[in-house]
């Protein structure tokens, strides 16, 4: 049974305490929004969104996020806006964006690394 849940606020729950699973939100197929920011988030599973299609906004912004899986976004091609502002990035692949048509987020002593293997 899929959820009909379409927006879903989780900032300032303080999640960078637990372990976050890859499948935490599987259910939530219908999501749209998604706010996680102000959690103190270091890392994300790769396939933590990898059932959330239809995401159309996602606020990662005040976390504590260092890097970012190369495939994190590959399947949100419906994502217009990704907050990632006032996070720690200091290194991305080049083609962990290449799904989504806006991005915010702080490049301050940002590296893009070119990946061999794409």
């Amino acid at each position: 049974m899929n959820s009909e849940l379409h927006t879903l606020d989780l900032s300032s729950n303080l999640l960078g305490e637990i372990k976050i699973d890859d499948f935490l939100f599987k259910k939530l197929d219908k999501l749209e929004i998604l706010k996680l920011d102000s959690n103190s988030l270091k890392t994300l599973p790769e396939e933590i969104f990898s059932t959330n299609l239809n995401l159309v906004k996602l606020f990662l912004n005040n976390n504590s996020i260092v890097s970012l899986e190369k495939g994190i976004f590959s399947n949100l091609w419906k994502l217009e806006n990704l907050y990632l502002a006032m996070n720690d990035l200091s290194e991305i692949n080049k083609h962990t964006f290449d799904s989504l048509k806006s991005l915010q987020m702080n490049r301050e002593g940002l590296r893009i690394k070119n990946s061999k293997s794409n």
